[in-house]
């Protein structure tokens, strides 16, 4: 127990300090997408209880959420109260996961060590670690306690253990299945190497089920009452078949750190991601000829098909997000094959690419700091961010201090942003066929006939023949206050869909 106490602290100390690096850089500003879990945050304080991403029936993300509701009561709404509780879920699935690694290894303290700091200084989670995405880290925080689950009571998998891993399932599925595929050869091999006869098996089985069952009705249900602006994304096989060649260039991204598949705005860290596949591929190999060789399924194989089941994100989409769950369960691969290996000069060569791997990774952390894709703008004026945290403060002001309450803007991101910034005192919406806070429409729209002066136009581009100076926030964000109405026509204000910026 006093082993387990230590890992866990040493594991949160390790992770918090590998990001201290980023706290006043680019990459520490949020995105669209965390700002709208960041105002679920905010209703959350309001007495109000989402579930859901907002405009969606997927991406389960209270838990998120819940998270930043505490973070905004300690610290306000700042960029700290969103990326902090989300480095706290993350380094608490790293430490679930290090927990696995310990007992795997059988308390080999160096090894444990080296894929733990393989993990926390992957390119591949220094920007995802922080980011409050809609249910990604939710689910792979549920994919590590179910993995710790089945590795640490292995031995004395009561029916209760069944139970919790069935709803840490559930809750997978509901925040983010991409995760799914690759829990369920692991789950069905853990279950079905416990001790005990077909009755014990069974009643492992409807214990499972049970804990599943009952919160997916449930969660079917909720889903149910809810209105849809997003729908579920699903799998194209045809489509992804064609794209087949694309998956290694799409898995070294991922590696990489990357968001999306090409911009200018991220670090590609290439190198770690080739010598990563590389070291994988040399495991992978050991483990199928182990299996070969043996005429046996052993855990490393195992591991290793659940992360070729992570592929099957890319059925859905060509993003690297898609394929996150992969670099997880290649860890856990490696992990296996270490335990399995009986060469000692093998297994000092995989420990020393262990090593590899980490200075590699500790190597990529500054790139970070040129990370810029911020706010989905898209637009070229990205590259002359600098921090955008303050933009945002002093267009809040400016806008207090002018008496503007209600903003429309021409980038639909920036409604969430601003909305979370200004504690919701700005009422601010974009394009509202997409608009995730749809009450905010009803109530600009309402308020413009006898509040037009309280009104202002913001964006990152304006191209709407506009004659007059337009004033800027740090050469980023362009603001037009009491605009009149045929250039809030122009822009779209009062039309249904408005084209977003390119």
């Amino acid at each position: 127990m006093k082993n387990k106490l230590v890992i866990v602290i040493l594991v949160f100390v390790f992770c918090f300090l590998s990001r201290l690096l980023f706290v006043n850089s680019n990459v520490f500003f949020f995105d669209g997408d965390e700002a709208i879990v960041a105002l679920m945050g905010l209703d959350i304080l309001d007495g109000n209880f989402p579930i859901y991403f907002y405009g969606q029936n997927y991406g389960l993300s209270i838990v998120e959420a819940l998270l930043i509701s505490f973070g905004i009561l300690l610290f306000g709404t700042t960029m700290l109260a969103v990326k902090l509780p989300m480095l706290l879920l993350w380094s608490g699935s790293v430490a679930l996961m290090a927990l696995s690694f310990f007992k795997l290894l059988k308390q080999n303290k160096v090894a444990t060590a080296l894929f733990v700091a393989v993990m926390a200084l992957s390119p591949t989670w220094l920007v995802w670690s922080m980011k409050a995405r809609g249910g990604y880290l939710t689910s792979f925080f549920f994919t590590s306690l179910i993995l710790y689950l089945l590795i640490q009571y292995k031995e004395r998998m009561k029916a209760i253990i069944w139970l919790v891993i069935g709803l840490s399932l559930a809750l997978v599925y509901e925040a983010q299945p991409i995760w799914l595929p690759c829990l369920l050869p692991v789950t069905a091999y853990f279950l079905w190497e416990q001790k005990g006869g077909l009755a014990e098996k069974a009643k492992s089985v409807g214990a499972f089920i049970l804990g599943a069952g009952v919160p997916l009705a449930a969660f079917a249900y909720v889903k149910s009452t809810i209105e849809v602006a997003w729908d579920t994304p699903k799998p194209n096989f045809l489509k992804r078949l064609e794209l087949l060649a694309d998956l290694p260039h799409l898995l070294l991204k991922n590696l990489g750190g990357n968001y999306f598949l090409s911009t200018n705005y991220e670090p590609s860290n290439k190198s770690y991601a080739t010598i990563f596949v590389v070291v994988f591929l040399i495991l992978a190999a050991f483990a199928i000829a182990r299996a070969i060789k043996e005429k046996k399924l052993s855990l490393s194989l195992v591991f290793l098909l659940a992360s070729m089941f992570s592929f099957s994100g890319f059925l859905v989409k060509s993003e690297p997000r898609y394929l996150l769950p992969f670099f997880g369960f290649a860890v856990f691969t490696m992990v296996s094959v270490f335990r399995e290996m009986e060469n000692e000069n093998v297994r000092k060569g995989i420990l020393g690419g262990l090593v590899i791997l980490c200075l590699m990774g500790l190597a990529a952390l500054p790139n970070f700091n040129k990370y810029s894709f911020v706010n989905m703008s898209l637009t070229e004026v990205d590259k002359q961010i600098k921090n955008d945290e303050a933009v945002m403060d002093k267009l809040i002001r400016k806008f207090k201090a002018e008496g503007v309450k209600y903003v429309f803007t021409t980038n639909e991101f920036l409604q969430y942003q601003l909305n979370y910034m200004s504690n919701k005192e700005l009422l601010v919406i974009g394009r509202k066929d997409r608009c995730r806070t749809p009450e905010n429409i009803d109530a600009i729209m309402a308020a413009y006939p006898e509040h037009a002066s309280e009104f202002a136009i913001i964006g990152y581009n304006f191209r709407y023949g506009y004659t007059g100076k337009i004033p800027m926030v740090d050469n980023k964000i362009f603001y037009i206050i009491r605009p009149d109405k045929q250039t809030l026509e122009q822009v779209g204000f009062f039309k249904e869909v408005v084209e977003v910026e390119s």
